[in-house]
C-alpha cells in the first residue's frame, strides 16, 4: 500500500467541521507539531535513507539461498511495486497533516486543554521550537503529562484517521445483513397520547445490552418461553453500510468514539459500543478460560461451580454455537512473523481457535465490524436466536437507571428491595452523550416481572448499578483491563501489509513462563532489579490491530522527523502487544455528576515490569524473524537498528554484535519502564467490576449471577470475572451468561411453580 500524499486544506489551515476558528487555528498548531511538512533538505534526508534500507533489503533477499519468511508470507508480493517511488515518499513528507476533519463532540472534549496552546504554541514559533515545547510536557508534573498524550492524540491519530486509509474496501455483494424487527417507538408514542408522553411496556424479563453477555441471557430464555426485551443504545448498522474507515468507525462502533482513557489519561480503553457489544468489534481470537484461573475462583471466591462438569457444558455450548474452531485458520504476515521469531529462540507459540466456523477469514476489517458476516458474534448468533424465539429489540435505548421496590417489612427475614423494571430514554442526546429526562425525545417505564438482567459490560454495568443506588464496596470496583504496551518491528524486505488478513490468530506465552511461583513474586534473571507478578500472570505476546490509526498510536514522539520516517514503514512492519493479566494494578469505575462511568486506573509495579518483559520478549521475536529495526511506545528509547552493519555478516563477530546491541537495547527499555504517562499503555478488555463470589464481602454478585443488594437483578457480562482472565474474555463472557441464564430458568421456573400451587389452594 503506497503512502498517498496528506490532503491540503483547502485556503490552508485546518478543515475541522463545524469549528471555531479559534480551535481550529490551535489544532493546526499542534497537528503541525506531530506532522508537520518536513523542509526539503530533511525529506530528502529521510526519503533516501528509507528506499536505501529497502535496496539492501532486497540485494540482502537476493544473495540468500533460503528466506523462509519470504516464502512462507509472500505469496501476494506482486500486488504492489518493490518499493515507492521516491517522488511519492517526498510528496508524503513535505506536505503538512494539517487539514483534517473531526467530530463536533471530540472538538469540545478536547477544547479546554488546547486553548492555552494558542499564545505558547502557535505560527510565531518555529516548527522545532513548537516540538521542544510540547515534548517538554511529556516529562513534566501533574497535568502536564496527560496534556502530552491528548496532544499526541490529536496530531498523530486525527490526520492519519483520514488519510492513510486502505486502497481497497470489502466487497459489498459478500457482506450478510441480518435484520432484527425492532419495536416501532413512533408507533408506541402515539398510543401513549403523543410527544410529552411516558410510553409503558411490560416483559418478564428486561436485558440491557447485546454483547457476549445479553445476547446469550436473551436467547436462552427467549427459548425458555419467556417474554424478553433486549435494551441496546447502540444502532444496528447491516455491514454495508458502514465505512469500515477509521475515524467513523470509531464513531459509530466504540465508546467515546474510542477515545475513552482513565480518568488521569495513562490508560487509553478501547471498548465496543455496538450491536452485539465487544462481539462485533473483536478480532476472533476464542480462547477458553485457563484451568489456572479457574482454579484460583474455586479457591479465592468458592466458586466451585468454575470446575464442576456443567460449567465444562456451558463452555461447549457457547463454543459450538459461535462456531469455535482451529480450521480454517490462516495467518497474516504479522502473525507468521511472530511464529517464525518464536521459533528461532525457542518461545512457545501457540496457534489461536476463532469463532469463524471453519471459514477461510482473512478479512483484516475485523475491528471495524466484520464485512463478510464470517466472525460469529452475537449479532450473527444468540441474537438471532432470541428473535427467533420471540424476543423484542429496542436499539438506541439508554437505561438511566434500574427501578427497584422498597424491601419488605423487617418481619420478612432476609428480604431485599427487588428490581421492577428500568426507566429507558431514546434521543435527544447532544455531543454524544447519553439524554436526560428532559432531552430525550422518548421516554419509556419498561416493568420487568421476573427479572432485570444487566450486561452492559464492565464500564457501563457497575455505572447502571451506582445510578441505580446500589452501594456495595465491590459495585464498580476490582476492574481488570489486561494493560498492552506494543513493540514495532521494520521488515523491508517483506511486504507485510498489517492491515490485511486475519488480526489475531497466534500467541505466545513466553512473557508468562518468566514470572516468579509460589504466589510470592520473583525475579527474572534477565531483569533482577524488577519484581515479576507469580506464576499465571505475566504477559502474552500477540499481534495487534495494525490500521493506520492503530499504528500511528503506538509509533514514540522523538521528533517531526523521525516520527514521519516511522510512518513510512507502516506498510512493511509487524506490531506485537505485551499483553498482561492484571496482578497488582488498581482500577475501579465511578460516575460523574451525569452518572457517566468514569475509570480510575493505577498500573502496579509488578504489572509494569511483566509488561517490559513482555515488550523485550516481543522485541527479540521480531529481530529474530528478521526486523532491521524495532520500536517501543517509549519516546526515549531509541530505536533498535540491526541492518546498519553489512560487514562480515553471517560471521561469528557479526552475531556478536548483534547480540550486544539487543541486550543494550532491552536494557535501555527496562530501564525506562513503561511508568504510567510516560509510555503508552492502553487495554482493549475490561472486566470484574462487579465480580462474583460465594460470600458478600468479597463480591457484589452471588454465584447465580443475582446481585447481593437487590432480588431480581442479575448481571451477566464480564464485570462478573473474579480476577482477570488472563486469556482474550469472549468465550469466558459468554460461558458466564450462559451459567448465568440456566441458574435463572432453573429459579423463574421453580418460582412459577410455587406460584401456580400457592393459586391452587
Amino acid at each position: 500500500m503506497a503512502l498517498p500524499p496528506l490532503p491540503a486544506a483547502a485556503g490552508g489551515g485546518v478543515g475541522v467541521r463545524g469549528a471555531s476558528p479559534e480551535i481550529a487555528a490551535v489544532m493546526a498548531a499542534v497537528v503541525d507539531v506531530f506532522m508537520p511538512a518536513l523542509d526539503n533538505a530533511t525529506a530528502t534526508a529521510v526519503a533516501d535513507g528509507h528506499l536505501a534500507r529497502l535496496a539492501r533489503a532486497a540485494r540482502r533477499s537476493q544473495s540468500s539461498s533460503s528466506s523462509s519468511s519470504s516464502s512462507s508470507s509472500g505469496d501476494n508480493d506482486d500486488r504492489e511495486p518493490p518499493a515507492p517511488s521516491r517522488e511519492t515518499l517526498l510528496a508524503f513528507l513535505q506536505t503538512s497533516a494539517a487539514s483534517f476533519s473531526a467530530e463536533q463532540d471530540i472538538l469540545r472534549t478536547l477544547a479546554t486543554v488546547l486553548w492555552p496552546l494558542t499564545t505558547s504554541v502557535g505560527t510565531s514559533m518555529s516548527p522545532a521550537a513548537r516540538a521542544r515545547a510540547v515534548r517538554g510536557l511529556a516529562g513534566g508534573l501533574g497535568l502536564l503529562r496527560p496534556l502530552y498524550k491528548t496532544l499526541a492524540s490529536v496530531g498523530k491519530l486525527f490526520p492519519l484517521g483520514v488519510s492513510l486509509h486502505h486502497s481497497r474496501s470489502p466487497p459489498t455483494t459478500t457482506m450478510i445483513n441480518p435484520y432484527y424487527a425492532a419495536i416501532d417507538i413512533e408507533a408506541l408514542q402515539a398510543a401513549a397520547g403523543g410527544p410529552g408522553h411516558d410510553i409503558e411496556l411490560e416483559y418478564d424479563v428486561v436485558v440491557v445490552g447485546s454483547g457476549a453477555g445479553g445476547g446469550v441471557v436473551a436467547a436462552e430464555l427467549a427459548r425458555a418461553g419467556h417474554s424478553v426485551l433486549v435494551l441496546e443504545k447502540a444502532k444496528y448498522t447491516p455491514p454495508s453500510r458502514l465505512s469500515f474507515q477509521s475515524l467513523d468507525s470509531f464513531a459509530h462502533l466504540f465508546e467515546q468514539s474510542g477515545f475513552l482513557s482513565s480518568a488521569d489519561g495513562s490508560m487509553g480503553i478501547l471498548a465496543g459500543s455496538a450491536w452485539g457489544g465487544g462481539t462485533y468489534v473483536n478480532w476472533s481470537a476464542s480462547l477458553r478460560p485457563p484451568l489456572k484461573v479457574r482454579k484460583e475462583w474455586a479457591k479465592d471466591y468458592g466458586l466451585d461451580y468454575f470446575l464442576s462438569p456443567d460449567y465444562d457444558r456451558a463452555l461447549d455450548a457457547v463454543c459450538a454455537r459461535i462456531g469455535v474452531t482451529l480450521d480454517g485458520v490462516a495467518h497474516n504476515v504479522s502473525n507468521t512473523l511472530l511464529m517464525e521469531g518464536c521459533k528461532k529462540i525457542g518461545y512457545p507459540c501457540d496457534e489461536v481457535p476463532q469463532n469463524t466456523g471453519g471459514a477461510d477469514h482473512r478479512c483484516g476489517f475485523c475491528t471495524y465490524g466484520c464485512p463478510y458476516g464470517e466472525k460469529l458474534g452475537t449479532h450473527q448468533t444468540f441474537l438471532h436466536d432470541a428473535a427467533d424465539a420471540g424476543a423484542a429489540f429496542l436499539e438506541g435505548a439508554y437505561v438511566s437507571r434500574v427501578l427497584i421496590s422498597p424491601a419488605k417489612p423487617r418481619s420478612a427475614a432476609g428480604s431485599r428491595p427487588r428490581a421492577t423494571g428500568v426507566r429507558v430514554l431514546v434521543g435527544g442526546g447532544q455531543d454524544g452523550h447519553p439524554p436526560t429526562e428532559a432531552q430525550a425525545t422518548y421516554r419509556l417505564t419498561v416493568l420487568a416481572r421476573r427479572a432485570v438482567v444487566s450486561s452492559c459490560g464492565s464500564l457501563s454495568t457497575p455505572a447502571l448499578l451506582l445510578r441505580s443506588g446500589l452501594r456495595g464496596p465491590h459495585v464498580g470496583r476490582n476492574l481488570r483491563l489486561h494493560p498492552v504496551s506494543t513493540v514495532t518491528g521494520f521488515f523491508p524486505q517483506h511486504r507485510t501489509r498489517p492491515y490485511e488478513g486475519p488480526i489475531l490468530s497466534c500467541v505466545s506465552d513466553v512473557a508468562t513462563s518468566v514470572a516468579g511461583g509460589g504466589g510470592g513474586g520473583g525475579s527474572s534473571k534477565s531483569s533482577p532489579s524488577k519484581q515479576l507478578p507469580p506464576a499465571g500472570y505475566g504477559a502474552k505476546l500477540e499481534v495487534t490491530a495494525s490500521h493506520p490509526i492503530f499504528y500511528a498510536s503506538y509509533l514514540p514522539f522523538r521528533d517531526a522527523a523521525d516520527y514521519r520516517r516511522l510512518l513510512l514503514q507502516y506498510p512493511r512492519s509487524a506490531s506485537l502487544i505485551s499483553l498482561v493479566r492484571d496482578y497488582d494494578s488498581t482500577a475501579r469505575v465511578v460516575v460523574d455528576a451525569a452518572g457517566a462511568p468514569q475509570v480510575e486506573f493505577s498500573l502496579g509495579p509488578r504489572d509494569e515490569a511483566a509488561i517490559v518483559e513482555g515488550v523485550v520478549a516481543g522485541g527479540r521475536a521480531l529481530a529474530a524473524a528478521g526486523a532491521a529495526e524495532v520500536n517501543t511506545t517509549q519516546d526515549s528509547v531509541p530505536p533498535l537498528v540491526l541492518d546498519d552493519d553489512e560487514e562480515g555478516e553471517g560471521s561469528n563477530d557479526a552475531e556478536t554484535r548483534r547480540e550486544a546491541k539487543i541486550a543494550a537495547w532491552a536494557a535501555r527499555v527496562r530501564a525506562e519502564g513503561v511508568r504510567q504517562l510516560r509510555a503508552a499503555v492502553s487495554c482493549a478488555h475490561q472486566m470484574g467490576s462487579c465480580r462474583m463470589s460465594a460470600r458478600a464481602d468479597a463480591g457484589a454478585v452471588r454465584p447465580d449471577g443475582e446481585t447481593y443488594e437487590v432480588e431480581g437483578l442479575y448481571v451477566a457480562d464480564a464485570s462478573l470475572f473474579p480476577t482477570a482472565s488472563g486469556v482474550n474474555p469472549m468465550v469466558t463472557t459468554l460461558s458466564m451468561a450462559y451459567s448465568v441464564a440456566q441458574f435463572m430458568k432453573q429459579k423463574l421456573a421453580a418460582a412459577g411453580e410455587e406460584a401456580a400451587a400457592s393459586a391452587r389452594l
